[in-house]
Formats: structure tokens, C-alpha cells, sequence
């Protein structure tokens, strides 16, 4: 079939990838804990549960120590000057001086310790909290590029089958340094308690990933040069500790930046829109 040539233009542009910005978007995924991720684990994930892309498969290993140099994006790119902080604190300021001293393979419940949790699950081992009184646990990002970023915070005791809360913090700051969750963004993950026959579909526990169950989900947008903060504590929240589980854990983060529409989307519309009002008599 012949087109006019407006036709081929508008074709030609829809036959292009559409979705090119998402391969270069500054998306960085963190593993806390001593077991490495691979194989399938790799895209074992909240973010990847959702239709995340597989070719997002790369994380940072991290335990008890900051890193300043030598992240890589989720593509497994250089992160170039992204910075990781982490720190513990017993009230809702988290002291960047101090990291954290736990850091654990965890899952050691039998019926915590398959499905999305099976090694070398992300989501399984952690880092935390050291007490009920120092329950806060948290880690401040430096070097992301502007632009709006789903977080996904995997937060979880994967030693106990109690059930148990975790509650999630994301807010940003404007320079480097300890960082006050009071006025952040806030969201709970409740953990039910497993069946004593093992874990059945729609439980919540360890079958899925699902959203304020076993892990918690928000949205950000930074200005450029802006650091993204965010934090974790157990038992009642910012209220106070309290339940089976007050200390907060870190299992994993996944910070995905939200792409633009690509700029051949852009054009296949305008040109659309175009040929839409030439045909109108």
C-alpha cells in the first residue's frame, strides 16, 4: 500500500524504540546484607513484581560501611558520583556519623525462607537496627540526577514469623548530613503472621510481593544537586517502639528514576495531531 509522505514520516517515527529514555535513566538498586544476588533473584524484586524491566538485573552489594565511589546503576552502568551514607538513631534524626553494627543472612524461619525469599533473595537478608532503643535505621543518597524516582523499600525481620510492622521513610534535603524523618513521606508495611502449615497463596508473607504487606512504595522528585533520604524503624512507627519487632530493617531499595517521554513519542504525536487537522474538511 502506498501512503502520502506525511503517512511514512508518522510511520517511520512509531517504528522507532519508544521507550529509549528508560535505558538511560539514573535507576540504582541496593542489596543490604552478607549474600550476594544472582540468578533469578536478580529480578526477585517489588519493582521488577510490577513489569519492571529484567534488563535492570544490577545491585549494590552494601553492609555496615558508606561508599563513595564505585556504584553502579541498575543497567550496570557507573553510577559516576553517586554516594551512599548509612546511620542509626534512637529518635527521628538519623545520625550519619554512626552505621550500623548488624548485618545478617537472616531467614532462618522455615516458613519465611522460600518464595520471594529464597536465597540469594534480596529481599532476605538485611541490615538493622541495633536495639529497641536505637530502632531507626537509614541512608542518605548523594549524586542522583533531578527527575522523579519511585522508591521501593523491602523492610522486614525474615528471623521471626511473629507477625510484625515496619514502617518506611522517604524525604530529600538540600545539603549533605543527619536528617529529620518527622515531615517525610510515610508508609507501613504489615507483615501477617505465617499459618503454622506454611505459607498459602494471598497470605502476604512470603507468595507475592505486595504493596504494604512486604514492602512499602513512594514517589519523589529531586532538584538537581538534592540528596535522597530514607529510613526504616519497627513497632509503632515515629510514635514510638513497640510490637513484636521495634527495630528497623533494611533488606533492600530500589530507586528508579521515572523517565521522560522519549523525544521520538513526542514527535509521533505532534506529527499525529498534524495529519489529524489536515484531514479535517
Amino acid at each position: 500500500m502506498k501512503y502520502p509522505q506525511p503517512y511514512k514520516t508518522l510511520i517511520a517515527f512509531l517504528a522507532l524504540p519508544m521507550f529509549t529514555s528508560i535505558a538511560s535513566a539514573a535507576s540504582i538498586m541496593f542489596d543490604f546484607g552478607p549474600t550476594t544476588v544472582s540468578g533469578g533473584s536478580l529480578t526477585n524484586s517489588p519493582y521488577h513484581a510490577l513489569g519492571g524491566s529484567s534488563a535492570d538485573n544490577a545491585w549494590n552489594q552494601v553492609q555496615l560501611a558508606d561508599i563513595n565511589s564505585g556504584l553502579i546503576l541498575s543497567n550496570g552502568a557507573a553510577a559516576a558520583g553517586v554516594t551512599l551514607n548509612l546511620g542509626v538513631s534512637s529518635g527521628t534524626t538519623i545520625g550519619l556519623s554512626t552505621q550500623p553494627v548488624n548485618s545478617s543472612a537472616l531467614g532462618s524461619v522455615t516458613n519465611f525462607s522460600g518464595g520471594i525469599y529464597a536465597s540469594p533473595s534480596a529481599g532476605r537478608d538485611a541490615i538493622f537496627a541495633s536495639s529497641t532503643t536505637v530502632r531507626y535505621v537509614g541512608l542518605q543518597i548523594g549524586g542522583l540526577a533531578s527527575g522523579t524516582y519511585d522508591i521501593f523499600i523491602a523492610s522486614r525481620n525474615t528471623n521471626t514469623a511473629a507477625a510484625h510492622s515496619q514502617f518506611g521513610f522517604v524525604g530529600k534535603s538540600a545539603a549533605a548530613g543527619d536528617f529529620d524523618v518527622t515531615s517525610y513521606l510515610t508508609g507501613l508495611s504489615l507483615i501477617p503472621q505465617t499459618p503454622v502449615d506454611g505459607d498459602i497463596p494471598g497470605n502476604g508473607a512470603q507468595a507475592s510481593w505486595q504493596e504494604n504487606v512486604n514492602y512499602t512504595r513512594f514517589s519523589i522528585t529531586l532538584a538537581e544537586g538534592e540528596f535522597l533520604n530514607i529510613a526504616a524503624n519497627g513497632g509503632n512507627g515515629i510514635t514510638g517502639a513497640g510490637g513484636p519487632e521495634a527495630r528497623g530493617f533494611l533488606n533492600a531499595v530500589q530507586i528508579m528514576q521515572v523517565p521522560e517521554p522519549s523525544s521520538a513519542l513526542i514527535l509521533a504525536s505532534a506529527l499525529a495531531f498534524g495529519l489529524a487537522r489536515r484531514r479535517r474538511p
